[in-house]
């Protein structure tokens, strides 16, 4: 591994945890929807071990593969803003913005998606560069 590209998926990390306000997991949620849009195997299946590690349900990691979590609007609106920035490269349009803002996200709580945005994009680049097979137990994840 590269040792700029190791420093740099850390430093993301460290700034994640040392100043991400997002609960965990409404932020593992946000990178699972994020992977499922716009990742490959190997950021899905880490990613839907992650949510699970942080209390979503089998059921729940189905459905916020697609976008949605039933009974929580504001949460879904979150998460279709996450899979519109990695399918188009962060590219959001005002619609999507404004209805999360509607849902009261602050500008700061949707920045600091689309930083968990670019840590699984970021993450998807050097997996399949590298050509990564999934090193964690697939029974956990649903891909």
């Amino acid at each position: 591994m590269s040792a700029p590209a190791l420093a740099a998926y850390w430093a993301m990390r460290k700034a994640i945890t040392a100043h991400g306000t997002l609960p965990d997991r409404t932020r593992f949620a946000v990178q699972l929807a994020a992977s499922a849009a716009g990742g490959g195997p190997y950021t899905r299946t880490v990613n839907a071990v992650l949510a699970a590690r942080a209390g979503w349900s089998t059921g729940e990691i189905a459905a916020i593969h697609q976008g949605a979590v039933p009974d929580d609007a504001q949460l879904t609106t979150l998460l279709h803003l996450a899979q519109q920035a990695a399918r188009h490269r962060g590219r959001i349009d005002d619609r999507t913005w404004q209805a999360a803002r509607r849902h009261g996200w602050s500008p700061a709580a949707l920045l600091e998606a689309l930083t968990l945005v670019t840590l699984v994009l970021f993450v998807d680049l050097v997996a399949n560069t590298l050509d990564l097979v999934p090193d964690v137990p697939r029974r956990s994840a649903t891909a």
